[in-house]
């Protein structure tokens, strides 16, 4: 019996440490994944307000084919579009919102009203 006594001291402190080394993990983990939420919502964002920057610029275009661009705010990004002359009937539009970082780029043709999209893609 003298043998025993003192035994359940290790197995408490062992159990004891190994669910802090749990929880640890678990309050890290949340934060990782709270994290890279934050940022994929924040990249979403600036994306739909790149794109809504490539809208605007179509539409400024349809009124004034001299338009070069310029600086708006959508919902919370800030976009800065800038526009360049493609050939004789085009445009190059970039749209790049932050914070978010999205790019977008677009080629634009000359039509009776809307210019057409001719081409799109997204960077980062």
């Amino acid at each position: 019996m003298e043998r025993e006594r003192g035994f359940a001291l290790p197995i408490v402190m062992v159990l004891v440490v190994l669910t802090a080394a749990l929880g640890s993990t678990v309050v890290q983990r949340e934060q990782t994944v709270r994290r890279d939420t934050q940022t994929s919502t924040a990249a979403r964002q600036a994306f739909h307000a790149a794109e809504g920057g490539i809208a605007h610029a179509r539409h400024a275009l349809s009124r004034d084919t001299a338009y070069a661009g310029e600086t708006l705010t959508i919902g919370t990004s800030e976009v800065i579009v800038e526009v360049t002359r493609d050939g004789d009937t085009g445009w190059r539009v970039r749209a790049a919102a932050t914070p978010g970082s999205q790019v977008v780029e677009a080629r634009l043709d000359a039509t009776d009203g809307l210019p057409r999209i001719r081409g799109w893609q997204s960077t980062r």
